[in-house]
C-alpha cells in the first residue's frame, strides 16, 4: 500500500473529477463553474473526502453535485495525518477541466 500526502491525494482524484465534470456537462447540458475537494479529519482512524461541484444550467440556475466518502488514515503519510489533525479540514479548489484529448480530435 502506498501512503500519500494530502497534495498527492488531491492530485490522485483530479483526473477522475475531471471525467465526472465533463460527463455531467455533456449528459445534463450544464456548464461547470467551480467546486471544492475537501479532506476532513474524522477520527484517529478515518478521514472524509467530499466533493462539491457547481454548475449553471441553460436558465442560469445553479445546480450542485456532491459526493462524500470515508478513507482510512493508514493511506496517508504520517506528516499528512499530523497536518490533518492540526487543521481538521483542507480545501482544494477544483478548476474547470481541460477538454479531453478525445474531444479535441473529434
Amino acid at each position: 500500500m502506498t501512503q500519500m500526502d494530502l497534495d498527492e491525494l488531491a492530485n490522485c482524484y483530479e483526473k477522475k473529477l475531471d471525467e465526472v465534470i465533463l460527463d455531467i456537462e455533456k449528459k445534463k447540458k450544464l456548464q461547470y463553474v467551480g467546486g471544492k475537494f475537501i479532506i476532513t479529519y474524522a477520527t484517529a482512524e478515518l478521514f472524509s473526502l467530499r466533493t462539491e461541484l457547481y454548475f449553471l444550467n441553460e436558465n442560469d440556475q445553479w445546480e450542485k453535485a456532491e459526493a462524500l466518502t470515508s478513507k482510512y488514515m493508514k493511506f496517508l503519510k504520517p506528516r499528512a495525518v499530523k497536518e490533518l489533525e492540526e487543521k481538521t479540514k483542507i480545501i482544494y479548489d477544483i478548476e474547470p477541466p481541460k477538454k479531453s484529448e478525445m474531444e479535441i480530435k473529434e
